[in-house]
C-alpha cells in the first residue's frame, strides 16, 4: 500500500472549487485488505517528491510521465 508522512495541503479541504484549482490530483490508488475503501493520495508531481523502494517500482506504471521528482 501507499502512504504519505506529509499532511494534506490546507487547500484540499476548503471546499470542491479550491480542490478544481489546486496542482494536486489524485494518485497511487490503493484498498488495504479487509477494507472496501479505495484510498489515495492527493499528489502535485511537479513539486513532491516521490520516494519509493526498488521493488515497488511496478507501482510508478500508472503515472511514469507525471513524475518529476523521484527518490529511492
Amino acid at each position: 500500500y501507499f502512504a504519505s508522512m506529509i499532511p494534506q495541503a490546507e487547500l484540499m479541504h476548503v471546499c470542491r472549487e479550491s480542490r478544481q484549482l489546486a496542482p494536486y490530483q489524485k494518485a497511487f490508488f490503493t484498498t488495504l485488505p479487509g477494507d472496501s475503501e479505495t484510498r489515495y493520495i492527493w499528489v502535485n508531481f511537479n513539486e513532491d517528491m516521490i520516494c519509493l523502494e526498488h521493488h515497488h517500482l511496478s507501482a510508478l506504471d500508472p503515472h511514469a510521465d507525471d513524475i518529476q521528482r523521484l527518490r529511492f
